[in-house]
């Protein structure tokens, strides 16, 4: 951190031995009256106190600390190194804004400053960070404030599918019972050309009972499956549950919202 001498703030330069600093304070504004004198020094030694207690604190990493020990010295001293020193700490802790005004105050207090090019460069770095942060800042708010497009609704047809198959497992059951009957009639029919025929339909209503069960079972298998797939893509999946339940004469999907 700077330290405080007569000419002002040296940034980037060895700090000045002790002696130059008390002498900075005693020497800083005009003579006041003896009384005024007394408590004038104690002011100065005060801050002078405050000022080397807070460059140690920040040498230490107790940036916190400084700042408010600089701070306090403001109060007793208007000393413009005492704003470069609080700048550097402001920065310190990642208070950019604060660190802005300090900088900006110092180079007012310090218009001839022997750093005032480097601090100006530095003011300059503050402005532009400030900037991008509140480009950014403005950026993210219209992202969260643009409207969100409508909710992709799932597909019907995969349900469509999940349907026809369930239909074709129905009529497979019927001409599984159709095929029955038919071989029960072949059994019991004396006559051998009658028998003959209906145990020829029974066969062919059970083949056709056959080949629906696997193509509706296949329907209805994809259908399903698909149709989660399709719900759990959708802006509907955050919502929805789909239980599908598979048993013996049984295939159930229920979807809950």
């Amino acid at each position: 951190m700077a330290s405080m001498t007569r000419a002002g703030v040296r940034p980037y330069l060895p700090r000045p031995p002790l002696t130059s600093v008390l002498a900075a304070l005693l020497l800083f504004g005009p003579g006041p009256t003896r009384a005024a004198a007394q408590e004038t020094s104690g002011d100065e030694q005060r801050a002078l106190d405050l000022f080397m207690e807070a460059e140690q604190a920040y040498e230490e990493g107790e940036v916190e600390r400084a700042v408010a020990l600089l701070q306090e010295a403001r109060t007793l001293r208007r000393e413009p190194v005492l704003l470069y020193n609080l700048a550097r700490a402001y920065e310190t802790l990642g208070r950019i804004d604060e660190a802005l005004a300090a900088y900006e105050q110092y180079l007012v207090e310090e218009p001839d400053g022997s750093g005032r090019g480097a601090i100006e460069t530095r003011v300059t770095a503050l402005r532009r960070q400030i900037a991008e942060r509140e480009a950014l800042a403005e950026a993210e708010r219209l992202a969260r404030e643009r409207p969100r497009p409508p909710p992709a609704r799932p597909s019907a047809l995969p349900w469509v599918t999940l349907g026809a198959g369930a239909l074709s497992l129905g009529v497979a059951v019927t001409l599984g019972a159709l095929a029955w009957d038919a071989r029960e009639d072949a059994e019991n029919d004396p006559a051998h050309s009658t028998a003959t025929a209906s145990l020829a339909l029974a066969e062919d209503l059970a083949l056709g009972a056959n080949i629906l069960y696997v193509i509706g079972g296949a329907l209805a298998l994809g259908g399903a499956i698909w149709g989660v797939i399709d719900l759990a893509s959708s802006d509907l999946g955050e919502h929805a549950e789909a239980r599908l339940r598979i048993g013996p004469g049984l295939a159930r999907l229920d979807i809950l919202w």
